[in-house]
């Protein structure tokens, strides 16, 4: 059951953002609402509906185990090289596609970290490191995909913030972070 919650968390994010990506094309289009009606049109049956719904799942699972032994999907394969072929939706799948693997991929990630924004203490996630300094985004909520790239001083770090640009590192996974400015706090 490990294995396939595992493989299913993979798949959810490798499919993230085509899925953002779709979101955001249908939203500014129009079309969003025009989907909706159609499809509840054509879903009568109860029966359709729960087959549905499982396919979908052993679909995103399927592409989780896929992305985990290494290997890309057909699927994302085509969609992915439809995407890359039209200006304005290249741009926002590509940012969809780096956040989830920022998120995703612990090889590439620096790090948790508590800083000062805004007088006030909150969390940001290391993205880059440079010679003397990190790049940090500081995520809003309930919303991470928009906040604020900043930049801090590898010197400002210190054991508590008492200042603006002084940070630390917290023993806090992404998952814990993210699910804490989410739900506004909540959680």
């Amino acid at each position: 059951m490990k294995v396939f919650v595992r493989y299913f968390i993979k798949g959810v994010f490798a499919i993230l953002p085509v899925v953002f990506t779709i979101w955001v094309v249908t939203y500014i289009a129009g079309i969003l609402i025009q989907f909706i009606k159609i499809f509840y049109a054509k879903i009568n049956n109860p029966l359709y509906s729960i087959g549905l719904i499982i396919a979908t799942v052993l679909l995103i699972t399927y592409i989780g185990y896929i992305i985990t032994k290494n290997q890309k999907s057909i699927i994302l394969y085509i969609t992915e090289n439809i995407f890359s072929k039209v200006p304005v939706i290249k741009s926002i799948y590509n940012f969809f596609k780096e956040l989830m693997q920022m998120f995703s991929n612990d090889k590439n990630y620096l790090g948790v970290v508590e800083v000062m924004f805004a007088n006030y203490k909150t969390y940001a996630f290391l993205t880059k490191e440079e010679k003397n300094r990190f790049i940090a985004f500081v995520p809003t909520a309930p919303n991470p995909t928009s906040g604020y790239v900043i930049m801090l001083d590898k010197d400002k770090e210190v054991g508590e913030i008492k200042a603006l640009g002084e940070w630390k590192r917290v023993d806090t996974d992404v998952k814990e972070a993210l699910s804490k400015i989410i739900s506004l706090g909540l959680k």
